[in-house]
């Protein structure tokens, strides 16, 4: 076997060095300078450079009075010397481990988390120390993609938990932006999927009829696909998301499904207490295969992990399963911390208002829903909270005109007095009205409310004309 010359191994030598400070390179970008561009980078480097060089001067210049010789010549003696002597083949082999490290490394390792308190920050649903850190890093050269990715990602998911992704045109600007970066390939953590997934079903929410539906199916793929060749921490976000469609869509068994496999692999505390909650939220919805107990299990196993800054969600979801399970007074307990934690939380006085309902506190019941009247922006819980105020009023023996108008008001209709007295005055009128309400419930996305849907039609079936009874039963 041909031994490599001499000349073969100065070549090897000197590749190897080109190799290694190519890796060196890309290293202290990726782990130092974090998505940052080219550009950023190189000037930083362009100052570190100058920086460097000015200090290897000073050393040169003292080497040159301490040794009476040039430090340049006597690098240069060196490295002539170590490339001509019998040590070149030991000197090729350490340059060669040398850059197999590095190589291995940066194929390890990869490039180092950008602005990984963000993200942390978002799990814990702190947005105002969110932003923070957002503005941190508009300040830096980081890439405009992982710039966008990352303030998409933050307003979509804040405005989500805050039930402020309400307006359709806004969410599809806001799914168009996204669609975009994902056509670029841009999909920096799978941030984007997820803002995706996030955007989607708020539309599904805010919109009606198979287009609303095939928006969260593609959601739903684009997840699946994304979580193909996804890590293990990756995989357990991507699945947890796919859960979460699924359970908003209504599709309880495959939402236990795809939860129960995140939970499985989710080694987070806080994203595994969210998990834990929506888990426990598909076992609570599930008319088919209703388990309560279950579900409460896993909403107790969550709360001390479960994020600081969203635990007002936490407590007042909590408190309407603990009513379902008809554990009334731990209900109002929690709906009450709810309450505390977030006073201007309308959501919370909604379930408190229910739970009063349920231990026959209809009074307070309707002053809970009156604070929904006032400060809800949502159409739907709007419409809730008048008809079950107006439930309210009827069952406490309030004067039924003062229901009609709450009802009247939750149909879109005049509440004036002439209008309230001739609803009242007929019993046909008064029939159509419950009807209405009752279908009104009914398109609500609410988990139990069908015991409210059922009298609302027996009322309806109460007022109506006799002849109406007689046809209906034939």
């Amino acid at each position: 076997m041909r031994r490599p010359t001499v000349a073969e191994f100065q070549i090897a030598a000197g590749a190897l060095a080109l190799g290694i400070c190519a890796g060196a390179t890309l290293a202290a970008k990726w782990w130092f300078y974090p998505g940052s561009t080219w550009h950023g980078f190189a000037t930083d480097l362009k100052v570190m450079v100058g920086f460097g060089g000015a200090a290897i001067s000073v050393a040169a210049w003292f080497f040159t009075v301490y040794r009476n010789e040039s430090l340049d010549e006597t690098v240069q003696a060196q490295a002539r010397a170590a490339l001509l002597s019998a040590r070149l083949p030991g000197l090729v082999a350490l340059l060669l481990a040398t850059l197999t490290i590095l190589v291995t490394a940066l194929a390890t390792v990869g490039e180092r988390q950008v602005a990984p308190e963000v993200l942390t920050f978002a799990d814990h649903s702190n947005w105002e120390h969110a932003h923070e850190a957002l503005s941190t890093i508009e300040k830096d050269s980081i890439r405009p993609d992982i710039l966008r990715t990352f303030q998409i990602y933050v307003r979509v998911h804040e405005a989500s938990e805050r039930d402020e992704l309400r307006q359709s045109i806004t969410l599809r600007d806001d799914r168009n932006a996204v669609l975009e970066l994902l056509n670029h390939k841009h999909d920096y953590e799978f941030l984007n999927t997820l803002s995706f997934a996030e955007v989607s079903k708020a539309i599904f929410f805010v919109e009606a009829g198979s287009p609303a539906q095939e928006t969260i199916g593609a959601a739903i793929a684009r997840l699946k696909t994304a979580a193909t060749f996804a890590r293990s921490d990756d995989l357990a976000r991507l699945t947890a998301r796919i859960g979460a469609l699924y359970l908003a869509s209504k599709s309880y068994g495959n939402a236990r499904t795809a939860l129960e496999k995140a939970l499985q692999l989710e080694r987070n505390a806080t994203r595994r207490a969210r998990v834990q909650t929506m888990l426990g939220n598909a076992f609570a919805a599930d008319p088919a295969s209703r388990d309560l107990i279950h579900a409460a299990e896993l909403y107790r196993a969550a709360e001390a992990d479960y994020p600081e800054g969203n635990r007002f969600i936490f407590y007042s979801n909590f408190a309407y399963l603990l009513m379902l399970s008809k554990n009334y007074a731990e209900a109002q307990g929690m709906a009450d911390r709810a309450i505390q934690i977030a006073p201007k939380d309308w959501v919370s006085y909604m379930n408190r208002g229910l739970i009063r309902e349920k231990l026959e506190q209809y009074e307070d019941a309707y002053a809970d829903y009156q604070i929904v009247i006032a400060n809800s922006r949502e159409p739907d819980a709007l419409r809730e909270a008048r008809i079950l105020g107006g439930r309210c009023l009827e069952i406490g023996g309030r004067d039924v005109r003062d229901a009609l108008a709450l009802y009247l008001a939750a149909d879109g209709r005049s509440t004036t007095k002439a209008s309230v007295d001739r609803v009242a005055a007929s019993g046909a009128e008064r029939s159509k009205l419950y009807s209405a309400m009752a279908v009104h419930l009914k398109n609500l996305n609410t988990h139990g409310i069908e015991p409210y849907v059922e009298w609302f039609n027996a009322k309806a079936t109460v007022n109506a004309p006799a002849s109406t009874v007689e046809l209906a039963r034939h």
